[in-house]
């Protein structure tokens, strides 16, 4: 099993690969994988066989439809 953190947002350059919390003494570390949906290129997104990269492609096009119009 596996954990991906996938970024979104307009700050798409702070991505942090762990959770921690700390209380009384006691913590805990939570590190996962980072994916940023604007690394890959629509083509790429296009041709894979993977279908979440149907996904990212609609995600990625949604959110870059939705900050031009800002």
């Amino acid at each position: 099993m596996t954990a991906i953190a996938i970024f979104t947002g307009q700050d798409g350059w702070k991505m942090p690969d762990r959770y921690e919390y700390q209380f009384l003494g006691t913590s805990h570390i939570y590190q996962y994988n980072t994916y940023r949906i604007t690394d890959a290129t629509d083509e790429e997104l296009a041709k894979s066989d993977n279908p979440f990269a149907q996904v990212v492609l609609a995600a990625k096009r949604t959110i870059l439809n939705f900050q031009w119009k800002r």
